[in-house]
Formats: structure tokens, sequence, C-alpha cells
């Protein structure tokens, strides 16, 4: 096979094809074309003839129905206007209107003379509550001389045209019926359609020397580029959804970083009593070990009571035998939490996915409701209603969380922002249908004003103070979800009550 990405052509001059083409057919081209544009813009020229009259009755009509109002008020200003607006028809050259006493009211144009003029007048008249009254009369000027002219025009600007046309045509005739275009145009349109789905094909080949085949060239040379570009823009990609997972990672550590240390501290609290306690039970054992180590036949039962007695009372054993539990309890249920945490956080940052598989989104809407959880405890409750059972989609993990993540994040700030003494509410939905499934995420917020809710979804877009938003959060949710998934986002608002957003993901 030929690398035709690498071979430049280079054709002599009898191997082009408008050589040969011309060498044949040039004066058959000429007669046909010349031919071609005096028909077609013969016809034409009738037409405009047909239309020219047409229009003259058509702007009288115009005239005469409006003019007798404004003639009666005195209206000049309107009347004028009138006039200007007919006087744009290349057709007319001028209009006259004269008042009841034969004087001149308003004038317009000039009078068109010569055999391509044509004057037409008519009288005015005004409907009273009376009568019919002949108020004036108005005199418009036409002339058909633009109609010719622009035959001409046409005719000059078309020859070009209709030459270049016709050359095509019959060249395209004699290689079409040899199939060297048609070869090469499905193998380029079968390539380009594999690219649609990130498959590219190997560079086409076509031996021959001629234009055919410098198209190839540049169309293997623009597949190659394509290429290259699709890969940096899937690099480019992945970086940004990076970038944005980091951004909110970032923006999410302080809490995340208090949420872990809130249970530490009380484990380590509860560590250091349970360390405490170890080392009363071994100095009360070790008392004990002595105590019975002393000759058995000297001791006293009831002497040996009070001082075990005592000894429990000293160490303070009883309280600790309490509080033990509880401490283990307490020092479980941190543990989880922060098992809970370090989990969610593992999950979301799973990476090197290339190809969809299956998507729990139950479990992704737990795990961005944990990773966020500092960001909305104090200010929302949470409502769930999740789908009974698997609730599963094909689809790119790591993007559907950070859709979730991002729109979870964008309602606590809403309901942030709404200030109300009461707590907000932040409700997570999902539900399964027989083709796709669909997310919703509600907040009882600020709502989105009315003139920014066609822009919300343009990069770099953002109604948030510096340092909050980057503008890029909902761009980066509509192109993972309509581009990359072939699903659907939308949001119903209304602004001082709230705003849902949807998702829609097919299940395949």
């Amino acid at each position: 096979m030929t690398d035709q990405t690498s071979k430049i052509y280079k054709l002599n001059f009898y191997d082009r094809l408008e050589v040969k083409f011309l060498s044949v057919f040039l004066p058959l081209v000429i007669f046909f074309a010349v031919l071609s544009i005096l028909l077609v813009e013969g016809i034409d020229y009738q037409k405009t003839k047909v239309q020219y009259k047409k229009a003259q009755q058509s702007i009288t009509a115009d005239l005469l129905a409006l003019s007798g109002e404004y003639l009666w008020n005195l209206d000049k200003r309107r009347l004028g206007k009138l006039i200007e607006s007919q006087l744009v028809h290349p057709g007319v050259t001028g209009i006259i209107v004269w008042d009841e006493d034969a004087q001149v009211f308003i004038q317009q144009g000039h009078q068109e003379q010569g055999e391509n003029a044509n004057l037409i007048e008519e009288p005015i008249y005004f409907q009273t509550d009376s009568a019919r009254e002949e108020i004036g009369k108005i005199q418009i000027f036409f002339t058909d001389k633009y109609i010719f002219e622009a035959f001409i025009t046409r005719v000059l600007q078309n020859l070009p045209i209709v030459l270049i046309i016709c050359i095509s045509i019959i060249l395209g005739a004699i290689y079409i019926s040899q199939q060297m275009i048609k070869k090469p145009l499905k193998r380029m349109v079968k390539a380009i359609e594999e690219t649609e789905h990130d498959n590219f094909p190997t560079p086409i080949s076509w031996e021959k020397k001629d234009e055919i085949a410098m198209v190839i060239h540049s169309f293997n040379q623009l597949m190659k580029r394509r290429q290259d570009l699709h890969q940096e823009n899937k690099q480019l990609a992945s970086n940004l959804l990076e970038a944005q997972k980091i951004e909110a990672i970032g923006h999410l550590a302080g809490g995340i970083a208090h949420e872990i240390n809130t249970p530490i501290q009380y484990i380590s609290s509860n560590i250091h009593f349970m360390n405490s306690a170890q080392k009363r039970y071994v100095s009360f054992l070790n008392s004990l070990k002595d105590q019975l180590s002393k000759d058995s036949d000297t001791q006293n039962t009831e002497e040996f009571n009070k001082w075990v007695e005592a000894k429990i009372e000293e160490l303070d054993l009883d309280f600790i035998s309490e509080e033990i539990d509880g401490c283990l309890t307490e020092t479980t249920e941190g543990l989880t939490i922060i098992s809970d945490i370090v989990r969610a956080m593992k999950e979301f940052n799973h990476s090197g996915q290339k190809d969809k598989s299956q998507v729990d989104i139950n479990g992704c809407l737990k795990r961005a409701l944990t990773i966020s959880s500092n960001q909305w405890k104090h200010i929302a409750r949470v409502e769930e209603q999740l789908h009974d059972g698997d609730c599963m989609v094909m689809g790119y993990y790591n993007e559907i969380n950070q859709v979730i993540l991002n729109l979870i994040i964008n309602a606590t700030h809403a309901i942030e922002d709404h200030k109300t003494e009461r707590k907000g509410v932040l409700k997570v939905t999902s539900a399964l249908n027989e083709d796709h499934c669909l997310i919703t995420i509600s907040d009882n917020g600020t709502g989105i004003p009315k003139d920014v809710q066609d822009n919300i979804f343009l990069p770099f877009y953002t109604t948030k103070e510096v340092g909050r938003g980057t503008g890029q959060g909902l761009t980066l949710c509509y192109d993972m979800i309509v581009n990359k998934h072939k699903g659907k986002i939308y949001f119903e608002t209304e602004e001082g009550k709230g705003t849902t957003f949807f998702i829609r993901l097919p299940l395949r």
C-alpha cells in the first residue's frame, strides 16, 4: 500500500484534467454557456416585466389607501414616510401629492422622462361621516429601465459562472463514467463516518496521478491531523476533568478534615481513658497477686473482702467498668465515620477508566453526599428517595461522580445564599425507567435569575464571587452528560423558591 500521507504529487502539464478537457470541449462549453444564460435570463426578464406591472398596481393601491387620511389631516410627516417607503422600489422615481386647491402638498423623487417612463395619476378620496369626498390627487412616476439594465448585468455576471458550471458538468460526466471520482469519494465518506465513532482508518491509497490523488493526499493529511487533534482533545478533557475534581476536593478539603478530626478527637480521648483504666486494672491485679501470695492460713476472709473493696474504691474501678463500654462503642462509631469518608474519597478519586462500565448511580449519590457533608450539614437537611435495588447505567464512573458532586455543591451554595432562619432542604432522587435513569438534585435556595438561565452552561460563565466558582462546573456537567453519555441535563427553577436539575442517562 502506498503511503499517501508522506508522498507529494507533482503533475505534468498534460496530465491535468482541465487541459485534456479544454482541448476538446471548450468550443461546446462556450456555446452552451451563452445559450443557457440568454434562455434563463430571457425568461426571468419577462417575469420581471410582469412583476413590474403588478408592483405598479400594488404601490398605487397602497398609496391611495393611506394618503387620503394623511392628506385630510394635513399630516406631512406620516405622508412623507409613506412615500419614502414606496420610493425604495427601483421602479418608482417620484411621487407628487396635490391638495384640493391644486397646490403641491408634498413631492419626493424626480419626474422620469423618456420612453421607459410611465405616469399614473389618481384622485385621492376621504370617507367622511356624510360622504366620500375628493380631496386631491396623486401622481406616481414609474420607469422599467432598471429591468433591462439588470438583465444585461446578470448576463455579464453569470457568464463566467455558467462557463465554470458547464466545464464541471462535462468533466464530471466523463470521469464519473469511468468511476474515477465515485470510488475515492465513497472511501473518504466511509473514513469520515468512522471518525465519528473515534475509529480512524488507515490512509486511503490512490495510484493514479491526477487531481483526485491530490485530494486524497490532502484528505489523508487532514485525517492525520484530525486524529492528532482528537488525541490532544481527549487528553485535554481528561486533564480538565482531573483539574475540576482536584478543585472540588480542594474546596471540600477543610470540611473533610474537620469531619475526620472530630471523631479522631473523641477516639483519642477514649484511648487515653482506656489506657488509664488498663493501668489501674494492672495495678489492682498486681496488688491482688501480692495479697494472695501471703500465707493463706493467716488470712481472714472478712479482712480480705474489705481489702478488695477498699482497693476497688481507691482505683475507682466501678466507674471505669461503667464507662468502658461507652468508650468502645463511641470509638467504633468514630472509626466507622472515618472509614466511610476515606472509602468515599477513594472511590470518588477512581481513575484510569477508558471504556464505559456499569456505574451504580445510588452509590455515586451517597458518596457525593458523604464527601460534601460538611458543606450542607449545618445549613440543610438531606432527603433521599433512591430507586429500590440496583440502579446501574453504562457510563464513565469519574464523570458521573463529578457531575453529581458539582450539582450538590451548587445546590448547597444556593441554599446558603438564601439566608433563611430555618434549615434548607437538599433532595436527591433516582429512578429507573425502561431505557434511562433519571437523577434529580433539588434545593429550596435562591433559584436562577431569568436573565442568566440561558447562559449557565456556557464556558467560564458564573454568577458566584471570585474564588467560589470558575464558570467550568456546569459546562463540564453538560459536556459529560450530553456529549460523552448521549444523555440530557436540564433544570426547572423559580427565583426565591429553588432549583431542580434533571440528569437523564441512557442505560446502554
